[in-house]
């Protein structure tokens, strides 16, 4: 059997719950999970959501959560203040070094004492 250009493949067309549930939950939730509940693959999965112009996207910081990460960090390891805010240790600790990088006083460089 010879192959032709472009290969096409037999793709189960989307219909419009999968393409709200996709909306709903790309970005937010594992694809792997999003693929699961869709009953398809991850890749038909990601290349479905560029086809809706789904990006993963990150989630942009309020000057409120600025605010309490600057507190939190005070009284707490960033792992528990991470918690408390819904956002990821990495994510928090990448806000934290880019405050200290602009001057922002409220987060300098915390030092431990030593016994803590």
């Amino acid at each position: 059997m010879e192959a032709t250009w472009p290969l096409t493949h037999n793709r189960r067309p989307w219909t419009e719950v999968q393409d709200d549930v996709l909306r709903e939950a790309y970005g937010k939730a594992p694809v792997e999970r999003i693929a699961k509940v869709l009953g398809r693959t991850v890749s038909a999965t990601v290349v479905h959501a560029r086809e809706l112009g789904l990006t993963k996207g990150c989630r942009v910081w309020t000057d409120d959560e600025i605010d309490r990460l600057a507190e939190l960090r005070q009284h707490m390891t960033m792992r528990e203040a991470s918690g408390l805010m819904g956002r990821s240790e990495w994510a928090c600790q990448r806000k934290v070094l880019d405050m200290r990088k602009a001057g922002d006083e409220r987060f300098k460089r915390i030092r431990k004492r030593r016994g803590e």
